[in-house]
């Protein structure tokens, strides 16, 4: 499995993907939705096995707006313990749906993202030719895309012969598209509920050898493993947050090897800097880390992390070696 990272300059500056306005109206109707949902949530049972490894060695990992993460401690996996009910009422509420489907935020998020995406075609077509040895005229399953102008880019580029788009906002359809070369899903796995659901339609869909890119926060990244609930997640947002090991055991299960790994989040310090009050005073080398260094230390620290899989954001490059399903 190859390792890489991005060995850049960093600002230590929030690289802001929003603006702020934005970025505070929807992470005030995630919340709303969520406490509409909070007494259905309160019925469900605690976990009593990991959903991925099986394990029963589950502690209480943080608690959000009334929403329990739980962590397995074999495999490392963070997860809301919650229905397919309520996941389906979340992905379906209205004034959420309309104001990401608008077209002052669609307009907002390209300005921010749109050399970001740029830069994640060319990461999928360099591996696309190193893992297929080609990379014009394949046929893509672009599965949970949520931004027109990153859809109509990729729809566009010389990569695709044929372009489907399925899952996410944009659309509901579960046709199954044959032949498919590459699937790409990215920001989508987090949300995942029910992952037999999500892979047997991969599985239906990509030929065997076909390539898998997955981009994903990582429950086992610096800051939120330091921040916990005053991390960036959020409760029916985020249902999943993976661990490299419990990811292996996902992406194993259901017939995929993992080619690369990487981390190439450049956030990190800089979340844990700004929240650095919540950061219990105990822990003196984090404390002292931010205090007592300057900025071109913290951007090396960001680049450790980078390196040694901690940062909160990973990509995946993974082929598909047979048909398993379960």
């Amino acid at each position: 499995m190859l390792r890489s990272y991005n060995y850049i300059e960093l600002s230590l500056k929030s690289n802001a993907m929003q603006k702020e306005k934005y970025v505070e109206h929807e992470t005030y109707l995630i919340n709303h939705v969520a406490k509409l949902k909070a007494t259905e949530y309160s019925k469900i049972d605690f976990p009593t096995t990991c959903p991925v490894c099986g394990s029963k060695h589950l502690a209480v990992f943080f608690i959000k707006w009334g929403y329990t993460y739980y962590i397995c401690n074999d495999c490392e996996h963070i997860f809301l313990n919650v229905s397919q009910e309520i996941i389906d009422d979340y992905d379906k509420y209205d004034e959420l749906l309309d104001f990401r489907l608008s077209d002052e935020y669609q307009e907002d998020i390209t300005e921010q993202r749109l050399i970001a995406w740029q830069d994640l075609l060319d990461w999928i077509r360099f591996r696309t030719y190193r893992y297929l040895n080609r990379n014009t005229n394949l046929n893509i399953l672009d599965y949970g895309a949520k931004y027109r102008k990153r859809i109509e880019l990729f729809k566009d580029s010389a990569i695709a012969k044929s372009y489907y788009l399925n899952g996410g906002i944009l659309t509901k359809d579960n046709s199954i598209y044959n032949n498919v070369d590459i699937v790409v899903s990215m920001d989508y796995f987090n949300h995942i509920f029910d992952y037999t659901k999500f892979f047997n339609y991969l599985n239906k869909s990509l030929n065997v050898g076909g390539i898998l890119f997955l981009g994903m926060k990582m429950g086992s990244g610096l800051d939120i493993l330091l921040l916990k609930e005053h991390a960036k997640v959020f409760p029916l947002e985020h249902i999943a947050l993976p661990s490299k090991k419990s990811l292996e055991i996902i992406l194993n299960k259901f017939g995929f090897e993992i080619l690369e790994y990487s981390t190439p989040g450049l956030t990190d310090i800089v979340n844990i800097k700004d929240n650095i009050k919540f950061i219990d005073k105990t822990n003196y080398f984090i404390h002292g880390l931010i205090k007592n260094n300057d900025i071109h230390i913290l951007g090396e620290f960001q680049r450790f992390i980078q390196k040694s899989h901690m940062s909160s954001y990973a990509q995946i490059v993974a082929r598909k070696v047979n048909n398993e399903t379960d």
